[in-house]
């Protein structure tokens, strides 16, 4: 169950000794869709307190998608290759082409600022149906 922790949201297993394995989040309402489409495909996390890689797999989609059979499975995650690698060193991202050398659990703005760019240059190509001004 999620739960916030110091202003940080925290997934935890329902029980102690469980091994958390995987989460769904279905978010909805005006704009999800398109403030979140780039953030789809593979990413490498891992922290000071968990070293270990934590692999995800993140799908967005306007209709509801079924989850991928093997997504519990190794080989699944070694299907991709990861387009973000977030550590305690730095954040990478090809497909954002971005990168920093900062704790990104502490900043993530570089991230924020990016997808509030390409949201409101989605929004100006939806709506307004011209290119985004400088």
């Amino acid at each position: 169950m999620p739960s916030i922790e110091k202003g940080r949201l925290s997934f935890k297993p329902p029980k102690p000794d469980d091994l958390l394995c995987g989460i769904e989040l279905e978010l909805s309402g005006p704009g999800v869709w398109l403030y979140l489409r780039e953030e789809k495909g593979f990413q490498l996390w891992s922290t000071k307190e968990h070293p270990e890689h934590f692999q995800l797999f993140v799908q967005t989609a306007l209709v509801k998608t079924k989850t991928p059979d093997d997504v519990h499975r190794q080989a699944f995650y070694a299907s991709g290759k990861a387009r973000r690698l977030v550590s305690p060193l730095g954040l990478a991202d090809s497909k954002l082409d971005l990168a920093t050398h900062d704790a990104p659990m502490d900043n993530i703005l570089p991230l924020i600022e990016k997808l509030d760019l390409l949201y409101k240059d989605g929004l100006t190509r939806a709506f307004l149906d011209s290119e985004p001004e400088e």
